[in-house]
């Protein structure tokens, strides 16, 4: 009896042991695994911080590239090494134009902990563009019946047309780029640059002629204007004239203004500036109808630009709703309001002002 119960006490000793030999093995193995979990979130959560940051770098670096090559410090193709928050990022920098028109593709590599991040970016090469930015921008439909010229010697004349761009039976020399957001490649224009097609709208925005009205330096009641002396105010502001009703507009006008008509404008005579700028807004139409008129300045016609007499020729830019080119016109560029996009607010020009 007494090894029988040697045995038995023997035999739930082994058991305990193997029990407890399990246990300590599921625990091990518990613990292991739970520490193996916790380690692969750290290492998850370390790859996700590794890519927010690879992004918000790249980001970074794309929209200084964009920037310097918008203000001309940058010439494609390019390779910048932009540094951000201590990472160097690498930019190859090339031409998109040939996929999207006015576009730049950006491709940038950078490493964190080891890890190689590529991205890559295609951005407009340009500041957003203004109707400004063109000797003449046709926000709509046109009429040809005579032929247009845009700019001198190759420069200065680029256009943009945001519906019709056919250009009737005759054809049309334009010294710069031609833009257009329709098809451009059955058009009859003699284009000394680069005609892009399909391109994304620009705004054409028109004022308000009750807030030009209460805003107005002076309200000139004549409804012919043969020259100006416009008050200087400085810097921060131009002189601006209102006229309701239709004017008649020749002559010199002296200093920076902005005239504002409620009507037509009928461009009579020459018109040259001393001194400054000239803006000449009409609500309704801006008319050309006399034979080899010089007009220096920037016409915005809300409804119609129509030319009906030949040889006129324009220096500053146009931009309208719409135009008529009825006779022969020379239109051509002055970059004042592109150079100095501050002075678009200063002269009250629509869509830039108040």
């Amino acid at each position: 009896m007494e090894v029988t119960g040697t045995r038995r006490s023997r035999t739930r000793r082994g058991s305990s042991l193997i029990f407890a030999v399990i246990l300590i093995t599921a625990i091990t193995i518990f613990f292991v695994g739970a520490q193996e979990l916790m380690m692969s979130s750290v290492t998850a959560q370390q790859r996700f911080e590794d890519r927010t940051k690879a992004r918000l770098a790249t980001e970074s670096a794309a929209a200084e590239v964009i920037s310097e090559f918008r203000y001309g410090l940058l010439t494609l193709p390019a390779t910048r090494v932009v540094t951000v928050a201590g990472i160097p990022v690498t930019a190859d920098v090339t031409d998109n134009s040939g996929v999207v028109p006015k576009t730049m593709k950006i491709t940038t590599s950078l490493a964190i902990k080891g890890t190689t991040f590529k991205d890559s970016v295609v951005a407009g090469q340009r500041i957003d563009p203004s109707p400004w930015d063109f000797a003449l921008f046709v926000n709509g439909s046109n009429s040809w019946s005579d032929v247009l010229t845009t700019g001198a010697l190759g420069a200065n004349g680029s256009a943009y047309f945001g519906w019709s761009a056919w250009g009737g039976s005759n054809t049309h020399t334009i010294n710069g780029d031609l833009e257009g957001v329709v098809d451009l490649s059955s058009t009859r224009f003699n284009v000394t640059g680069t005609a892009w097609d399909h391109c994304p709208s620009i705004a054409f925005a028109t004022g308000t002629w009750a807030t030009y009205q209460a805003a107005a330096d002076t309200i000139y009641w004549s409804n012919n204007m043969v020259g100006y002396t416009f008050t200087d105010f400085g810097p921060t502001k131009t002189h601006l004239v209102f006229h309701t009703g239709d004017l008649n507009i020749e002559g010199n006008f002296v200093g920076n203004g902005m005239i504002y008509v409620n009507g037509k404008v009928n461009i009579k005579d020459a018109i040259t500036v001393s001194g400054g700028k000239l803006v000449i807004v009409a609500e309704e139409d801006v008319l050309l109808k006399q034979n080899d008129v010089a007009v220096n300045a920037f016409l915005f016609a809300e409804n119609e630009f129509k030319v009906s007499n030949r040889g006129n020729t324009v220096t500053g830019a146009v931009v309208a709703n719409s135009s008529d080119i009825g006779k022969y016109v020379t239109i051509i560029h002055d970059p004042y309001f592109t150079d100095n996009p501050s002075e678009r607010a200063r002269f009250k020009l629509p869509g830039y002002w108040p």
